[in-house]
């Protein structure tokens, strides 16, 4: 697969997560996928999950939120089978709290699929908002 294809997935899987389609995400990720959050502080924020409790959570972040979160992704490099993205989130809690992050998301391919991401994001924006509750 060409890196151009890798930047498409990328762009799907970011279009997919602020529909909350997870049936287009379960179609984007390879069976084996990996996600992990490279917060290091607070320690709930530290935590790796599978394909299906990365879908799963969509529906918990949902239940938090009045809609699903704006994701703009802001560019991309890309080399081999890995693309680097920088992306931001925006959306409005169900208490009227704003939850806005940055992240730099490091997505691998194995064939045509994402097998693994690795997530750095604002772990101080994420937990003044969520707080533990996931």
């Amino acid at each position: 697969m060409s890196i151009s294809e890798h930047k498409k997935i990328v762009e799907e899987y970011v279009a997919a997560m602020g529909r909350d389609d997870a049936d287009a995400l379960a179609n984007l990720l390879s069976d084996d996928f990996i996600f992990h959050s490279k917060v290091k502080k607070p320690q709930w924020l530290a935590f790796s999950s599978n394909k299906q409790q990365l879908i799963d959570s969509l529906g918990m972040l949902s239940t938090q939120l009045k809609a699903p979160l704006t994701m703009t992704l802001h560019s991309m490099v890309a080399e081999d089978d890995k693309v680097a993205a920088e992306v931001e989130s925006y959306g409005e809690m169900k208490d009227g709290r704003i939850y806005n992050n940055a992240y730099h998301i490091v997505f691998v391919f194995t064939n045509d699929k994402i097998s693994a991401i690795r997530e750095y994001s604002c772990s101080f924006t994420a937990n003044e908002v969520f707080g533990g509750q996931f």
